[in-house]
């Protein structure tokens, strides 16, 4: 093995090692996450006027989302979402390729990950990374949790704070709501190691 190829296989395990380091911190978000709902009080029970009868009800209401709860998820997904990029160029750096354009594609449909635009973000892994990536169904469709964390990220990062009130398929998607999803698995339906 050359000087240059070890120093490239150095490099990819480096990143690697990045990568596992984001997903540490994100796994120490969650856990501070879970602790905190633990601490959130339960339903609360709201009365209410049913305006199709005029009468006076009760019904279970969930608490709202605290921001700092939100602000820890955000994180948490963010440093998942990062760790992904830094897999795909961990393997482009295996393959004796620079990093520049790659990325970990996610899109919004098959179509639309089997386009030019998304491939390219891949198109310098090997052929076997390049399958494994195809394997996991990055889109809308394929693997949902996927999907969910890209477009988590997605808005916290460009648009504004993710409001899980204003957008019932991320409630659905992060397990909030036993209401039909979108997504076809949630990730409280995820194993947790």
């Amino acid at each position: 093995m050359s000087n240059d190829e070890s120093a490239m296989q150095r490099e990819a395990v480096e990143r690697l090692a990045e990568a596992g380091m984001k997903l540490k911190w994100a796994a120490g978000h969650m856990d501070r996450l879970e602790a905190e709902i633990s601490r959130l009080p339960s339903y609360e029970i709201v009365k209410s006027i049913d305006p199709q009868t005029g009468r006076l009800g009760s019904h279970p209401s969930p608490p709202a989302v605290p921001p700092y709860l939100i602000l820890i998820a955000c994180d948490a997904v963010h440093n998942v979402r990062v760790a992904l990029d830094y897999l795909a160029c961990a393997f482009a750096i295996a393959n004796g390729k620079t990093i520049s354009g790659v990325s970990f594609p996610i899109a919004s449909s098959q179509s639309k990950y089997l386009e030019a635009q998304c491939q390219g973000k891949i198109s310098k892994l090997s052929k076997t990374a390049q399958d494994f990536v195809h394997g996991l169904k990055p889109y809308q469709g394929g693997c949902s949790l996927l999907w969910a964390l890209h477009e988590l990220d997605r808005v916290d990062k460009h648009q504004k704070l993710v409001q899980f009130d204003e957008a019932p398929w991320q409630r659905r998607a992060l397990g909030f709501s036993n209401s039909p999803a979108i997504a076809s698995q949630t990730i409280r339906d995820q194993p947790r190691n």
